[in-house]
């Protein structure tokens, strides 16, 4: 997955190209003498790639857009970035999920839209050869070493810096969509949802009717005022949360669940007063 770019480096093609091709180029500009670019290695042009962006569709006007990112660690992992779903991906896949396909009635429609590379950063060494004197390594070739090494290194602590720097603002936001991610995909976990289930008859068996002494209504507050007052608010907020995703899955049995929790409101004046709040 890597891209030598020397080919079409000012120093390969120094000399090929006709002078005053340019468009908006006159006679003076072609006798204008032009430096020789300077040399470098072949590894210098090399860059790796990093990203793809893919269009899946069968015309400019319609389809999806999604990518492959590779993660910028020694690791190299790449993933797929599809809408809210991130997933490990293998890139030894890349050139049969993104090359398309030149047959219209084929199912394979995606194709690389955006390619993104990164420089291959250059290996620095530091040789010994040029600070030996007379087959030894004097006092000021060993001070110029010992610089050379903290360099690099300082180099390289900055470069890791730079690749984990991410605002705390950014940072926040990626937190809180991952956290309604996990939410939006455990809504519909059984597991979850029976062990709520169980929870609440366990607590109703024990605690049949609210406490007697129930706050004022100017008095309810964001708060639970009672043990009884935060258990009814969780798994009201765990039926509406839920329903409100179902989209056709109400056969699921929850009448059972309406009943027992409508029944926690009767006579509980801080979580009747909180639930009319949540509507305003």
């Amino acid at each position: 997955k890597k891209l030598n770019m020397k080919p079409y480096s000012a120093e390969a093609l120094f000399g090929k190209l006709p002078r005053g091709s340019d468009i908006g180029a006159t006679e003076k500009d072609s006798k204008v003498e032009i430096p020789k670019p300077s040399a470098h290695p072949d590894e210098y042009y090399e860059y790796e790639l990093m990203g793809v962006i893919v269009h899946a569709g069968r015309t400019l006007q319609s389809g999806h857009y999604y990518s492959y990112i590779r993660e910028r660690q020694d690791s190299g992992k790449w993933y797929c970035f599809n809408d809210s779903s991130i997933s490990p991906f293998d890139p030894n896949k890349l050139e049969e999920e993104t090359f398309g396909s030149a047959d219209t009635d084929s199912w394979k429609c995606s194709t690389a839209y955006v390619l993104f590379y990164d420089k291959v950063p250059a290996k620095r060494t530091v040789s010994l050869k040029n600070m030996v004197a007379g087959g030894k390594l004097g006092f000021a070739g060993a001070a110029g070493l010992v610089t050379k090494l903290q360099k690099g290194k300082k180099d390289a602590t900055e470069k890791v810096k730079a690749r984990a720097a991410v605002p705390q603002g950014m940072l926040r936001k990626i937190w809180e969509e991952n956290e309604m991610k996990w939410r939006d995909s455990n809504a519909h976990d059984p597991h979850y949802g029976n062990a709520l289930w169980q929870m609440l008859q366990s607590f109703k068996g024990a605690h049949p009717e609210p406490p007697r002494e129930q706050p004022k209504v100017e008095a309810v507050t964001d708060s639970p005022s009672s043990l009884y007052d935060k258990i009814t608010r969780l798994v009201t907020r765990y039926l509406f949360m839920t329903l409100a995703r179902s989209k056709g899955r109400a056969e699921r049995g929850w009448s059972r669940w309406v009943q027992d929790v409508k029944s926690m409101f009767a006579g509980n004046v801080a979580s009747s007063v909180w639930l009319v709040f949540m509507f305003i």
